[in-house]
């Protein structure tokens, strides 16, 4: 047994996990500063606006959430399936331009045919409730978070996460609270106000990504060396599209059986109980980028490789729930007593993310070495565990329902990328 501890850390001590721990713990602190501000951000709001305006303000961002990950296109999981095998090659500035380009022009095809899709849904009275009320907000919060994850995924793919990260985590919250607080001394707290300082925050982060990405922008020539075909991308937006809905059904089935405010609460809880994710979180950034050279330039890595991350995530994960477990009550009242009753959903999301996140590293293997079929597999069926939990849960158990809903979903999802994975490595 001391042999085998001994064996893991020596593994740990390596120069090339040393990297990937000194930049892990970059952009854990940077998750750990984006976090702060964010309930920073949903403390305001609620206390400027009320529960039921924030209620409203989750129901809608659930929306452009969706929207955002139809218009993209799966082009975030594309970038890096693609971009990092040309790391370090003369051409691959050149290689990058091409790929920026061309998904840049799909990505505003898509944009157009969402559109009109919505527009034809509000025409004809489809939609209601919040989103109908507020419809003409959705599009231009789409286009702009749109366009800025889209770069933010890019410079991922060129291996530049921290920049990207600092923007979009540290930047565009930072923003948004300003101007939330502004608006509030302007005595202007209406919903409108807040999704219009929303888009505002998110405008003014886009020069800034673009900066990080002029080299690439001013290069010249074209290339072809990579998948033009858009196949690939059918398959990373259905598996973006599972992804969502593994993690927002819970969300959606709320949004149309609990008042706006409860839905508040329980959006509190959720986000609250991401934390034992956290650090997870900053380490998938890196391990895709870090599979995909591993599994296209030296096979035989990738295996002790994996082995390795589920170690490391095993532990992570364990220290991040027992704090949820000590502080996750005193954190909610923070926001207000109403706040408490969402205790116990808390406690089951937490549990519930510590499957979904221990199958990530062999999701993103599956992703970079051209089986994403497996990735879709899994995830399609986690999706229909949650789905089928909230039909059954939610109209009786409310957030609790939704919560095991989402926890059942995300074993599932383990049992599934982890059957495949045994399956594949044994073929």
């Amino acid at each position: 047994m001391v042999n085998l501890v001994a064996k893991v850390f020596d593994g740990f001590r390596t120069e090339f996990f040393s990297d990937i721990i000194r930049r892990t713990a970059k952009i854990v602190s940077i998750n750990i500063t984006a976090a702060v501000l964010l309930f920073a951000a949903n403390y305001f709001i609620i206390r400027f606006f009320g529960e039921s305006n924030y209620g409203a303000y989750v129901i809608i961002n659930v929306w452009v959430g969706f929207f955002v990950t139809v218009i993209l296109f799966g082009m975030d999981d594309f970038f890096v399936a693609q971009m990092p095998r040309h790391q370090g090659q003369p051409a691959a500035i050149v290689v990058f331009k091409s790929i920026f380009t061309w998904s840049l022009r799909t990505c505003l095809v898509i944009f157009g045919v969402v559109v009109a899709v919505f527009a034809g849904l509000a025409y004809f009275n489809v939609t209601s409730g919040v989103i109908f009320q507020y419809r003409y907000y959705l599009p231009a919060l789409a286009a702009a978070l749109g366009l800025l994850t889209f770069l933010v995924a890019f410079l991922r793919g060129m291996d530049r996460i921290i920049p990207g990260q600092l923007v979009d985590k540290i930047l565009r919250p930072s923003l948004f609270l300003a101007g939330i607080t502004a608006v509030y001394f302007l005595s202007t707290t209406s919903l409108e106000t807040l999704l219009l300082v929303q888009l505002a925050g998110i405008l003014a982060c886009v020069p800034v990504l673009l900066l990080f990405i002029r080299p690439v922008l001013r290069s010249t020539g074209g290339s072809t060396l990579f998948d033009r075909s858009g196949r690939s991308n059918v398959v990373f937006l259905a598996i973006s599209l599972l992804y969502l809905l593994s993690t927002r059904l819970d969300l959606f089935f709320l949004a149309v059986t609990i008042p706006a405010d409860e839905v508040g609460h329980y959006n509190i809880a959720a986000r609250i109980a991401d934390f034992v994710a956290y650090p997870l979180t900053a380490l998938n950034l890196l391990i895709p980028n870090l599979l995909s050279s591993a599994y296209h330039q030296e096979r035989t890595s990738v295996r002790s490789l994996i082995r390795r991350l589920f170690l490391l995530t095993a532990g992570v994960m364990a220290v991040g729930f027992v704090f949820i477990l000590l502080f996750g009550k005193i954190i909610l009242s923070f926001f207000g007593e109403n706040f408490e009753s969402s205790y116990v959903p808390l406690l089951i999301l937490a549990g519930g993310h510590m499957f979904t996140a221990a199958g990530a590293p062999l999701n993103a293997l599956f992703m970079v070495s051209g089986r994403q079929k497996l990735s879709l597999l899994s995830l399609g069926f986690g999706v229909l565990v949650t789905f089928v939990l909230c039909l059954v849960l939610v109209p009786s158990m409310g957030a609790v329902g939704a919560a095991l809903a989402i926890a059942g979903g995300g074993v599932a999802f383990f049992i599934g990328v982890f059957y495949s994975y045994l399956k594949s490595a044994g073929s």
